[in-house]
């Protein structure tokens, strides 16, 4: 009876993956030993050197495959046969079919890549429908639709996500009068060195970014903020890094060196990535990718001590991180960007929301 020639776990994926082949004549006699595969994590079947696969085996793989996603892992069949693999789709469409190892990693990552967007996604929604149930209930609107339209405008006019204003509406305490924030004070700008394109955060992160290429001759580098409503952190630009890194790191809750600095609040420096524990095993493999081999990821503080941002240089060597001359000019840079951003969220997200409470006090 065929049995497994070869089980290992291949980099690149979140948690792991577990690997079987199989070779030569996969009659019924295979498929007792197929189906008593454990799917206790991702996994990956090779039969690329399989001669023969047949329908009984075919059937025993659609019920792996039943079996891993209600066990809510995932499971890659790789055949270069076409037969095979048309035999495969044709018993299931669910079945991903891949025809390396290397395609199969490939395929894997960007499920899970797609899963966590979309639970991200799904979150955020149900945040901002939570948020317009409150507009609704505070303003006596007779539908969510009227909620949102209010929360769009507001986000319009002031130039701000309608993540951050669903945000604010669930942090700041209720309004008690005509105004939202009676005797607030509105401040100015404070003066700022980097020179931002536009008065957003994206475009002061962005500026931010530019200057710690500038301070530490980096080749690389990433700015992320703080997402409004899942708190996590978001990439907002990014110079020298690939797609892979942008797949991953596009939303982040851990597993890295920026979401230690932004759970710490303080420095943290990665001379060496590919030893580092740190980074979880796939986003090691895509800093790698990019062609780094050390990082710092300094958090972007406000006055008051809340981080609003990481930046991070990568660095093809060690020998490469700044020294401490450098470091304090992206000390010097961090806290300029907070003080810009606390301004930005204590001034132009208050006034969003003043004019929110007007629209609907006035309705």
């Amino acid at each position: 009876m065929p049995e497994p020639q070869h089980t290992g776990t291949l980099p690149g994926t979140r948690s792991g993956v577990r690997t079987l082949a199989w070779r030569g004549e996969l009659d019924m006699s295979a498929a007792p030993a197929i189906g008593r595969v454990s799917v206790d994590e991702d996994l990956v079947i090779d039969l690329t050197e399989a001669t023969l696969v047949s329908a009984v085996v075919v059937r025993t793989l659609v019920r792996l495959h039943d079996d891993a996603v209600r066990r809510r892992h995932r499971l890659v069949v790789v055949t270069r046969d076409r037969f095979v693999a048309w035999s495969l789709r044709q018993a299931d469409r669910r079945l991903t079919v891949a025809k390396t190892r290397e395609d199969a990693l490939a395929r894997l990552d960007a499920t899970a890549s797609t899963e966590a967007v979309e639970g991200r996604r799904a979150r955020n929604r149900a945040r901002i429908a939570d948020a317009l149930d409150v507009l609704c209930e505070r303003y006596h609107l007779a539908t969510a639709d009227e909620a949102f339209e209010l929360v769009r405008e507001a986000s319009q006019s002031h130039n701000v996500t309608i993540r951050t204003l669903a945000a604010a509406v669930h942090a700041v305490p209720a309004p008690t009068g005509p105004g939202w924030f009676p005797g607030r004070a509105r401040r100015v700008a404070p003066p700022t060195a980097l020179r931002p394109a536009g008065r957003t955060p994206p475009a002061l992160l962005t500026a931010a970014l530019t200057a710690s290429l500038r301070v530490t001759g980096a080749p690389h580098a990433a700015v992320h903020s703080i997402e409004p409503l899942a708190g996590g952190l978001a990439l907002e630009h990014h110079h020298g890094l690939g797609p892979r890194y942008v797949d991953l790191f596009t939303h982040l809750d851990s597993g890295a060196a920026c979401t230690q600095a932004q759970h710490r609040r303080e420095r943290v420096v990665v001379p060496d990535v590919a030893s580092s524990p740190v980074y979880t095993a796939e986003h090691r493999e895509a800093v790698l990718r990019a062609g780094a081999r050390a990082a710092q990821s300094t958090p972007i503080l406000t006055p008051g001590g809340v981080c609003a941002g990481v930046l991070t240089t990568h660095h093809d060597h060690p020998a490469d991180l700044p020294g401490v001359p450098e470091l304090e000019l992206v000390d010097l840079v961090c806290a300029d960007a907070g003080r810009w951003l606390d301004w930005h969220s204590r001034t132009i997200v208050l006034d969003a929301l003043e004019h929110l409470h007007a629209r609907a006090t006035s309705r």
